[in-house]
């Protein structure tokens, strides 16, 4: 019984370690993910922003309404692809 407790513990333990040293390994990927996401999304925006300031003369307000709209668009993005490859 003591012995199947042992292996069962140590079994755990090391499964635990495979998962962490993954989840180490997949952290720079999910780094640049993330800023790639947030780039393309305030830099569309801030282009969206930019073009209509040109159209309509109310240069830099459009601008700057786009990047701060894109902020929290682009967090909101992140935050559903960790939920999806993690199912939070």
């Amino acid at each position: 019984m003591l012995s199947y407790t042992l292996m069962t513990d140590t079994q755990s333990q090391s499964e635990a370690r495979e998962k962490a040293n993954r989840l180490i390994s997949e952290a720079p990927r999910r780094w640049l993910d993330a800023t790639v996401t947030i780039l393309i999304i305030v830099g569309l925006f801030a282009f969206l922003g930019r073009y209509l300031d040109n159209l309509l003369g109310t240069r830099p307000w459009l601008f700057i309404t786009g990047i701060v709209v894109a902020f929290p668009i682009s967090q909101y993005a992140i935050y559903r692809r960790l939920k999806q490859r993690f199912k939070l």
